[in-house]
This record gives structure tokens, sequence and C-alpha cells, in this order.
């Protein structure tokens, strides 16, 4: 096996941005059924968290967590493609349709 040497990563701050990428896709996770629109978003913090565990907190990618932070982001691009080829449409949201949203200007005359 060929070993290619790296640069050294500064990882102090590294649990904690762990931590705090794992709460953001936690809520946007549970966030989905009533925003589904934010799948892009949720698969973007998957991917994050895993390229963050991946560079700096396991490169040999040999931890439990850093294939389950894998495994999640599959899934969330799974579930994306899935939805684009959903032929039901979404529940609809309360309040008013999107065209009243933009029906008048803000703009003064």
């Amino acid at each position: 096996m060929i070993k290619i040497p790296r640069h050294e990563f500064l990882t102090g701050a590294l649990p904690q941005v762990l931590r705090e990428l794992e709460t953001d896709l936690e809520e946007e996770l549970e966030d989905l059924e009533e925003n589904p629109e934010w799948f892009s978003m949720a698969l973007s913090s998957g991917t994050t968290l895993l390229a963050s565990r991946c560079s700096g907190g396991d490169p040999k990618a040999d931890k439990l967590e850093t294939w389950e932070a894998c495994v999640t982001a599959m899934h969330v691009g799974s579930a994306l493609f899935a939805s684009a080829r959903a032929t039901t449409p979404p529940p609809r949201q309360s309040g008013p349709p999107c065209e009243a949203l933009y029906s008048t200007s803000c703009i003064p005359p």
C-alpha cells in the first residue's frame, strides 16, 4: 500500500464544529416533512458533515460516526430524488397562496 503524506489539519475546534453540524442536520431533517423545499439544504448539511468528519476527524473513515454521516447523506440524497419523481402533489400548507405573496409591490411608485 502506498501512503501519501498529508499536511496537518487544525482539529482543535472540530468536536464543537461536528456537534453543531449534527444538531443543524437533525433540525433540518425534522423540518423536512413540513418544508420539503429544504431538501437541498439538508443534503448540503449532510455532505458538509461527512466532509468535515473525513477531512479532519477521521481521514481513514474507520469510525462509526463517519459511516453514519455517509449513510445519512446518501439517504437524504435518495429521498430528494425520490420526491422529485413523486406524482402526487405535496400537502397544501395553510396560509395565502403563493401568488398572493407577489401580487403587490413593496417598491413605492
